[in-house]
């Protein structure tokens, strides 16, 4: 079985994306990883490049990623770039870049690939843990806006299934398989700050989405008056006591040591 895995970013280090430790979490157990990189302002490329450059797993492409004129069709259209420049393979695994899989769900991934198979599916769900603010608590559900999903598929079968959406979901899924396997979520565990900037600059290329009135693309004292757009973090959260990926290990350990006051 042939297995291959397809991410993108852009704005890794400004916009404090675990993109490295997202990839690793994931790159010993597929056969190849292509990674769309975007048109970033940041030292994003050279990132990328010295950790991924020489590795013969990993096919690099760069894009420029379309301005807001695009509006949300500029996410499932980088998503399907990327999945269109993967290797020929037997099923396709979709990491975002503030993704990650577990040690142990990641070795578990192929035998859940064969059930897949054996029971005539072509896409795989997972379940999702949202981190919220930092590394020991999870988000509760639907809370302030913020899209706290219960699942997701992230494995398909074949390139004919399509990102839609704003990249979150799939088309053309005939017969989902509903695993154990969980993805870890960490676009949340930022400053403030940097979540704010984060949200500010990715609203960007939706402003010229037909759905969105007038009202909602303004800005208004630094915050984006827009469905799921509230910078603050959510006080409905759970306790988290499970283990993280070990790539993601060091950036835990960096982030506690730079804001010592959460733990």
């Amino acid at each position: 079985m042939k297995l291959s895995a397809f991410t993108l970013i852009k704005n890794a280090i400004r916009l404090q994306y675990p993109i490295i430790e997202s990839i690793n979490s994931l790159l010993p157990n597929v056969d190849s990883y292509c990674i769309n990189l975007g048109d970033s302002d940041d030292a994003t490329d050279k990132l990328i490049f010295d950790n991924f450059g020489s590795n013969p797993k990993v096919k690099i492409f760069k894009s420029i990623w379309e301005t807001k004129e695009s509006g949300m069709l500029f996410f499932r259209s980088q998503t399907n770039k990327s999945l269109d420049e993967c290797q020929e393979s037997d099923w396709y695994f979709y990491l975002q870049g503030d993704e990650a899989i577990n040690d142990d769900d990641a070795s578990r991934l192929r035998n859940t690939l064969e059930d897949a198979d054996k029971n005539g599916c072509d896409a795989v769900v997972f379940n999702f843990l949202h981190f919220e603010k930092d590394y020991a608590h999870t988000k509760k559900g639907y809370s302030e806006g913020m899209d706290a999903y219960d699942q997701a598929v992230r494995v398909i079968k074949h390139k004919g299934i399509r990102s839609v959406g704003d990249a979150m979901g799939f088309s053309g899924i005939t017969k989902p398989y509903i695993s154990d396997l969980t993805i870890m979520h960490y676009g949340y565990v930022k400053s403030a700050e940097t979540m704010l900037a984060k949200k500010i600059e990715l609203k960007e290329y939706y402003f010229s989405d037909p759905t969105f009135t007038d009202d909602q693309r303004v800005i208004e004292n630094g915050k984006i008056r827009s469905v799921g757009d509230k910078y603050k973090f959510s006080r409905q959260v759970n306790d988290f006591t499970g283990k993280h990926p070990t790539s993601m290990l060091k950036r835990i350990e960096e982030f506690y040591k730079n804001n010592s006051e959460l733990l």
